[in-house]
């Protein structure tokens, strides 16, 4: 069974200590940390790149930092070095849809949300392609690549959606380490809103890979709300579970899964322009444990790591983290906006900050 214990914070915004401190009150008071620039590298890719799709960014087992903003892909090392960079070519009329795999390297939509047929690459971090695929499609059909994982076993698997815009088919592709297409799984579910809401976890049991687990934005006759959607693998064919509702009718903002199955989705509740942000917690059977109220935001990120911890953005500036129970361990206060960010093995932190000119990669320790 699991707990229903309340987890009920109200982290205010603000800076007011009238209203921070009841929440105090309620859970003790939560750490303030101090974050201190390490290091800070100016990266190309312009702001407006990425629309829909934002900076993407995926910290290495190494510790290097692969991003990606539509056609610009950049990799950094640990001590923020750029390692390698590409500017993809594109048509003045497309955007890129690019996500950064474990490893190193990027799988990419050069027509997201374009009309006619789907066109993938997987490519370098130099921008050199190890394969490209094709999916024929009705001229007037928009297909958008939403996420993607590489399996241990050289294969891809990717999140797709398919529709008049907005989407309502849900696809999951796999690929071999050649860009041959293995597996093709579809559902119809309308999916508002989605293009930068998707994100697809790989799942692993006894250190093994068993299968996939697709976060998203959906709709169903009782409302709407964030769904799960997982898939297992018989032989190349994967094969899926019914979608799985999360919470209450809600706008969903991030989510994040590890790989044990477990989730967290942070979910804008209410119809009002403040309405506060919930994050709420699942087990791997999909039965919530806990959930806080947050207050608002603008949009977030999530962060998650093997043991269950999480580190939240509250764009544009506000960090969360919380423990693998759902305890709220600390709060801190980046000093820009922020546009992506990234936990480190070694409990720093890496965000993305976009500037008149680009962008800045900036590793902070949080004292």
């Amino acid at each position: 069974m699991a707990r229903t214990a309340l987890l009920r914070i109200v982290l205010a915004l603000g800076t007011a200590a009238s209203s921070a401190a009841p929440a105090a009150s309620e859970t003790g008071a939560v750490p303030v940390r101090k974050l201190e620039a390490i290091w800070t590298t100016a990266v190309p890719g312009k702001p407006a790149e990425g629309y829909l799709y934002g900076w993407r960014l995926r910290v290495q087992r190494d510790n290097g930092i692969s991003l990606a903003a539509g056609s610009a892909l950049v990799t950094l090392d640990a001590g923020g070095k750029i390692r390698r960079r590409a500017l993809l070519s594109a048509h003045q009329t497309e955007s890129y849809s690019s996500i950064p795999l474990e490893g190193g390297d990027f799988l990419v939509q050069p027509n997201a949300a374009g009309v006619g047929p789907m066109r993938l690459a997987r490519v370098t971090a130099d921008g050199a392609a190890r394969f490209t695929a094709q999916e024929r499609l009705p001229k007037d059909l928009v297909s958008v690549l939403h996420d993607a994982v590489l399996l241990p076993n050289g294969r891809i698997a990717a999140a797709v959606s398919y529709g008049p815009g907005p989407n309502i088919e849900l696809g999951l592709l796999v690929f071999d380490a050649a860009g041959r297409r293995l597996g093709d799984h579809r559902t119809t579910i309308f999916m508002p809103a989605s293009e930068g809401l998707t994100r697809l976890f790989a799942r692993a049991r006894d250190g093994a890979v068993e299968g996939v687990s697709v976060l998203g934005m959906g709709s169903r006759p009782a409302g709407f709300g964030p769904f799960m959607k997982s898939y297992t693998f018989t032989g190349e064919v994967p094969v899926a579970t019914e979608a799985e509702f999360l919470g209450e009718r809600s706008h969903l903002l991030c989510g994040a899964m590890n790989a044990s199955g477990a989730v967290i989705v942070a979910a804008a509740e209410g119809e009002s322009e403040d309405r506060p942000v919930t994050l709420r917690w699942f087990d791997d059977g999909g039965e919530q444990t806990e959930f806080a109220t947050v207050g608002a935001a603008e949009r977030c990120q999530i962060a998650m790591r093997a043991d269950g911890a999480s580190l939240v953005l509250l764009a544009p500036r506000t960090l969360l983290a919380f423990d693998g129970e759902a305890k709220p361990l600390w709060r801190a206060e980046l000093p820009d906006d922020a546009a992506a960010i990234g936990w480190m093995s070694d409990g720093d932190i890496v965000a993305v900050h976009q500037t008149a000119r680009g962008a800045a990669a900036v590793r902070y320790l949080a004292q």
